[in-house]
């Protein structure tokens, strides 16, 4: 019986693994060296094949790419290609085919043709194939193992690891199409949400935005699972399952529902080797070598084109800027130890990160640091990348997981609304009937500024593990019903704990999650929930200090009832200015949200903001500037030019530095 090329591949994956596990040995006897210098990784590897434990360090791809293909098989993430053939005269198009795939490996060392029988090695240099006579397969192992499988932690390698996971775009997409999910609720609350950040968008471009948003959040979630050492299935590892605290918004693991459901099989084996693809990728980076990076941002540049964050407002500030801003603040503040810091605009969280660092310079001890970092965003994925790079940076100086105060909400409407206009920001029923509970934050408790919004913490581990285990249960109404109940009757420490277990334990509120979780499953609603409450406690409690680079547009393009809460706000500051609807054409909504910043800050606030709405040097007199007078006029401070065109957008930035004083502004 003839050979298929399945048989064939089967039988090329049996003799990769033996392989492997010759190399250890022999370097094992022939040099300790190399082989102490690696211990821990070799036996990890030995116990993976050994065990048959489920974690790709070999992937066998089933989807081919169209106009571009995959190898049949990858290993090591992609150090080693390897093209699969029936007979040997089909080796030359096999020769063809590795020479497309390794533009987009930029790791890869060997590639290697093979019917099993007869093999052919190469060396991969400089994205070509150069002949390499005189090896074998247990020499390229050998080779590889010895210089090192893992890749230095950098924001340059994690682009260049994941970036060729862009070309399953298209393939993801069509799953997604396909087996119902355009339909749900979930993808209807995204859809809502990136409406008002990008108003204008098709729904094409809002399905190819959650599908490359989905491929974001898998690679965090995995980055993630890798990092904490605890070895995972690929699923597990790209859904956040067994991560210890909550990262992941619900709005992006939908495709988890469809694993194990009946799919055709085409379609079945795209998704399985993707997240093999995906985990593999993650395992590959050495995640004790890291820096102060934002490792995922030149990712996502990659993955969102230039055009759509653009059209988003997502431009994400360089590093220098935002050190050196965080920098100004510290000076101004004689340290920012021991102060709350928030940026309610926190996107990927550099801002969060670099303040985190500069506390921890300062000598602050890391838990009680972390606890002082706040972020806000609208956006699901930027959450799950700001409490990401946050993890990262805490394990960075101390081992261990801790739960980042970053949180899914709508901060123009924290930062405007009057507390008796407020109004519902959720995307989903279940959490607007939830939202309405949360009003209760007005109570005259929190005219204290004593409340520990740190607290939130606490609540978000205890929602955790009560909603995963509510989640197994065959009454989940019920059985919710008695937890909430047994969690409000004790006795808690910090009345913010209190008051909130309180207030979930309501019936409606009972009634909401229930139906979350039977409708989406356990999902990560602890998140979803605490982002509820924490625009309320904020606004009470107030923050030391805001660094931030807010959205900037005109006053004029934002839309709906999100654009007349913009405008109505800007007139507000312009009562006693003649001709204000020219004024208003001519501003920015940044003015507007530096004044919202301006009362829920203390002690400062840094804002970044286009150089043509501000009072510096270079900058021409545009009537912009004068709703930005109407915000500042009461406060001390500065404004400064930076120069540039720091975002490679064209609107030259400016830095503004606001403290409530006595109205004295100096610009320079």
């Amino acid at each position: 019986m003839r050979e298929t090329h399945e048989d064939i591949r089967f039988k090329v994956i049996q003799e990769l693994k033996e392989s492997i596990l010759r190399s250890i040995n022999r370097i094992r006897n022939a040099k300790p060296q190399v082989y102490s210098d690696n211990q821990s990784q070799f036996e990890e590897y030995q116990k993976i094949i050994e065990e048959k434990k489920i974690i790709p360090l070999i992937i066998k791809n089933e989807r081919i790419i169209k106009d571009v293909g995959k190898p049949d098989v990858e290993v090591f993430g992609g150090r080693i290609l390897i093209e699969v053939k029936v007979k040997r005269s089909e080796f030359s198009d096999g020769f063809g085919q590795l020479s497309r795939y390794v533009e987009f490996y930029p790791y890869a060392e060997y590639a290697v043709i093979t019917n099993h029988r007869d093999w052919e090695f190469y060396k991969v240099e400089k994205g070509t194939l150069a002949d390499a006579h005189g090896i074998d397969l247990d020499y390229i192992i050998e080779d590889v193992l010895c210089k090192g499988v893992k890749v230095q932690l950098s924001t340059e390698n994690v682009r260049n690891m994941f970036s060729p996971l862009i070309l399953l775009e298209d393939e993801f997409r069509h799953i997604f199409k396909t087996y119902g999910e355009k339909d749900g609720a979930l993808f209807e609350a995204y859809r809502n949400i990136m409406k008002r950040l990008y108003e204008e968008a098709s729904e094409e471009e809002i399905e190819r935005l959650y599908i490359r948003h989905t491929l974001m959040q898998m690679i965090v979630s995995a980055c993630l699972t890798a990092s904490s050492k605890k070895y995972s299935n690929s699923i597990k590892a790209c859904s956040g399952a067994d991560i210890e605290i909550e990262i992941v918004l619900p709005y992006l693991n939908w495709w988890k529902s469809l694993v194990g459901r009946e799919m055709e099989s085409p379609d079945l084996k795209f998704l399985r080797p993707l997240l093999d693809n995906v985990y593999s990728r993650a395992l590959l980076l050495d995640w004790e070598s890291g820096g102060k990076e934002d490792i995922f941002r030149e990712l996502y540049e990659i993955l969102i084109d230039a055009e759509t964050r653009r059209k988003l407002g997502e431009y994400y500030t360089p590093l220098w800027l935002v050190e050196y801003m965080t920098g100004e603040v510290s000076k101004d503040l004689r340290g920012l130890k021991e102060r709350i810091v928030l940026d309610p605009f926190c996107g990927s969280g550099t801002f969060l990160v670099v303040a985190f660092y500069r506390k921890i310079e300062e000598g602050q001890d890391p838990d009680n640091a972390i606890r002082e970092i706040i972020g806000f965003d609208i956006n699901p994925l930027a959450v799950s990348v700001a409490r990401a790079e946050l993890m990262i940076a805490y394990q960075a100086v101390r081992k261990g997981a801790v739960t980042p105060l970053v949180f899914n909400t709508d901060s123009a409407s924290l930062l405007l609304r009057t507390p008796e206009k407020w109004e519902p920001t959720s995307f989903l029923d279940e959490l607007k009937e939830l939202e309405k509970k949360a009003e209760y934050i007005n109570s005259p408790i929190f005219t204290s500024t004593d409340v520990d919004f740190s607290e939130i913490l606490k609540i978000e581990v205890i929602l955790r593990e009560c909603f995963r285990e509510i989640a197994q249960s065959e009454d989940i109404r019920k059985e919710l019903d008695a937890e909430l109940g047994r969690l409000r009757n004790e006795e808690w420490e910090g009345s913010l704990t209190d008051l909130i277990v309180k207030t979930l334990a309501d019936k409606k509120s009972v009634d909401a999650v229930a139906k979350l979780i039977e409708k989406y499953g356990n999902g990560v609603w602890a998140v979803s929930i605490t982002s509820l409450f924490a625009p309320h406690i904020i606004r009470k409690v107030k923050v030391d200090t805001i660094i931030t680079n807010p959205p900037w547009a005109l006053l004029t393009q934002s839309k709906g009832s999100y654009g007349k809460l913009m405008r109505n706000k800007a007139k507000e500051i312009l009562q006693g200015y003649k001709k204000t609807g020219q004024i208003i054409t001519g501003s920015d909504i940044s003015s507007v949200l530096l004044h919202g910043c301006v009362n829920v800050a203390r002690r400062e606030v840094a804002f970044l903001m286009p150089e043509e709405v501000l009072y510096v040097r270079n900058s021409y007199h545009g009537l912009g500037k004068i709703l930005t007078y109407g915000v500042i006029k009461d406060c001390d401070g500065r404004m400064m030019e930076v120069g540039v065109d720091a975002f490679q957008h064209g609107r030259i930035p400016g830095i503004v530095f606001l403290k409530r004083k006595t109205g004295v502004m100096i610009c320079y």
